[in-house]
């Protein structure tokens, strides 16, 4: 299973997986997203504009990360160290519940570091929520620093941000 660029006819597929993915956090009382975010909507407009990589199990996809340099008004207010430079930014990312645990979101945060060293980026960007300690650890264990908090609307918790300031040096995955 490798990672590929998704496309405007994965988004039927692509929906199934956000949709798993929520109601397994819902049923987890982890409330970070809903049937308003993400939607056919957003997921459309990262294939449309080329943002969206995932992994595939056969036909179906099981993983998903989005990598563009957007970033939410909100982050303006955080202390990040990298204070210039190429920022990439990751939302989004989901494993399917049934494929979680074998290493998938390990798999799509390596692939979006090695996207960042490859395309002259010098910090990697993002926000996890609060309220999912299993993102939260893989996101420290991976190397990323929490950098502070911020709040977006419909939401009871903080989302944590977190930055990867990237070696000049390109290492391999």
């Amino acid at each position: 299973m490798k990672i590929v660029k998704g496309n405007v006819n994965d988004l039927d597929s692509l929906i199934d997986l956000y949709s798993s993915v929520v109601m397994h956090l819902r049923e987890n009382a982890i409330y970070q997203w809903d049937n308003q975010y993400p939607n056919s909507y957003i997921i459309e407009n990262d294939l449309r504009k080329g943002f969206l990589y995932g992994i595939k199990d056969d036909s179906s996809y099981i993983g998903a990360i989005v990598l563009n340099e957007e970033q939410d008004m909100e982050y303006q207010q955080i202390n990040w160290e990298m204070k210039k430079g190429k920022i990439l930014c990751i939302h989004r990312l989901v494993v399917h519940p049934e494929s979680q645990g074998k290493g998938l979101g390990k798999r799509l945060l390596n692939y979006a570091e090695e996207f960042a060293h490859h395309n002259g980026y010098t910090s990697i960007r993002l926000d996890a929520y609060s309220g999912n300690p299993i993102a939260l650890n893989l996101y420290e264990r991976h190397g990323y620093k929490k950098r502070g908090k911020v709040y977006f609307p419909r939401r009871s918790l903080p989302f944590i941000c977190f930055e990867k300031v990237l070696s000049t040096e390109m290492s391999s995955y």
